[in-house]
């Protein structure tokens, strides 16, 4: 197998002669998770990071022990608390003893912070023929366990070589740098398709253009020959007063040429020889009192319409009747973009308050637990009791708690305190009207 060709990695081959085994087996390794990153990214496959990490894991490091992974992984949830036991030290291979003093020895020389990186509890067991016993549990925080493990050292003794935490973060970080790899050329492979698309809506766009251009300039030589018309009515209505009445007649044919030229303006983008072509759009709505459930949001010609209205006409019904619009695709895309806007504004505004009240209660907090600290120090009697911000501290709400999904072609939408489903459908009206404004 060829692992590195002048074409693709410039490297020298004498030096690639002169790589031990292991070191081509980790270039051949890693090779192969770059060939596996880039079919996915160009066979346009949707991966999450999680998904990626396991398969990178099986193809090209099967053989390094990812077994304590789901404890890691279940620790992410509980930043700053303390969660892990000093006894989890001795089952990852950090020490050999659990005996508390010991404990605090080790803490104290990786320079952990009471308090900060962990506490101590004493916790009530039952022994046998020794009855009830306080024994001290120090209590550490993620962060503080991940820094014991990284900083551990291979000892005699010891049930687990703490070497294969730092091999998993050093494969963590291969794995990163790989994903992100992945994720630029995943986006540059569907920005190619978009940009073809693209080109070909340009084409088309053209084509409109230039039929536009046609009609305005037989528009120009309209208005014109209107000018024209009026310039020789006023004339006539100061030379011959018994004129007036042919006069008025003729504004009035003006007056509706001028209309006609308006709404073909508006309508220039539609084929007057066929009107069966005509874009319309249609929203049509669950049947129910909430309107829960899937709204369709229907774009196209009439008769397209027409038959989807007639095929869901058991279970939905129009909110908003088959209407005109000269381009009813960006009307939806438009008023989704509207929508996407005004939720995130409710959300920010109804985090504010929150956010406020959080960071006071976090000030609070922190006042209480230093003044706790100071009497325990001074072993002053007190019945205050330490107390936790995750546990007290409001939480923040988030878009995904709000339950709408807006996309292009329907609406799903559920009962909520935060958004009517009134709203969207005045979203989308609004947005309506205001594509439909005539340009003149």
């Amino acid at each position: 197998m060829e692992l590195y060709g002048q074409s693709k990695i410039d490297i020298d081959r004498k030096k690639i002669y002169r790589l031990s085994l292991s070191q081509l087996t980790a270039l051949a390794t890693m090779d192969t998770a770059k060939i596996y990153a880039a079919e996915l990214a160009s066979s346009l496959t949707k991966i999450t990071m999680s998904e990626f990490f396991k398969e990178v894991h099986s193809l090209c490091y099967s053989d390094q022990d990812l077994s304590f992974m789901e404890y890691f992984l279940e620790l992410t949830n509980y930043e700053g608390e303390f969660k892990v036991p000093h006894s989890k030290l001795l089952e990852y291979g950090v020490m050999t003893s659990t005996k508390s003093d010991d404990t605090k020895k080790k803490l104290d020389k990786l320079m952990l912070i009471e308090e900060e990186d962990f506490n101590l509890r004493h916790v009530s067991q039952v022994r046998q023929n020794r009855g009830e016993v306080i024994t001290n549990v120090y209590m550490l925080t993620p962060e503080a366990f991940k820094k014991c493990l990284m900083r551990a050292q291979r000892r005699a003794n010891q049930p687990v070589d703490p070497v294969i935490y730092c091999n998993y973060y050093l494969l963590l970080e291969k794995v990163y740098k790989l994903y992100t790899d992945y994720e630029r050329q995943y986006a540059k492979q569907l920005l190619a398709q978009r940009d073809d698309k693209i080109d070909r809506l340009i084409a088309k766009v053209d084509d409109q253009s230039a039929k536009i251009d046609q009609q305005s300039a037989d528009m120009i030589i309209q208005t014109e020959k209107i000018e024209q018309l009026l310039a020789f009515g006023n004339k006539i209505v100061g030379q011959n007063d018994k004129l007036q009445l042919s006069l008025d007649m003729t504004r009035e044919e003006l007056g509706t040429s001028l209309d006609y030229l308006v709404k073909k303006s508006f309508h220039s983008t539609i084929d007057p020889t066929d009107a069966s072509k005509v874009t319309h759009f249609a929203v049509l709505a669950p049947i129910n009192d909430t309107r829960e459930g899937t709204t369709i949001l229907v774009r196209g010609q009439a008769k397209r319409i027409d038959a989807v209205v007639t095929k869901y006409i058991d279970s939905h019904e129009t909110v908003i009747d088959i209407t005109y619009n000269a381009n009813a695709i960006n009307l939806i895309v438009n008023a989704k973009e509207r929508f996407d806007k005004t939720i995130r504004k409710y959300v920010a505004d109804y985090n504010k308050p929150i956010i406020s009240f959080n960071d006071q209660l976090k000030e609070e907090i922190t006042a209480h637990n230093k003044r706790l600290a100071q009497l325990n120090k001074k072993k002053t009697p007190t019945t205050m009791i330490r107390r936790h911000f995750p546990s007290e501290k409001k939480e923040l709400l988030r878009l995904s708690e709000i339950p709408i999904t807006f996309k292009t072609t329907y609406v799903w939408y559920e009962a909520n305190p935060h958004f009517s489903y009134q709203s969207i459908i005045q979203i989308i009206t609004e947005m309506n009207e205001t594509t439909q404004k005539s340009p003149c």
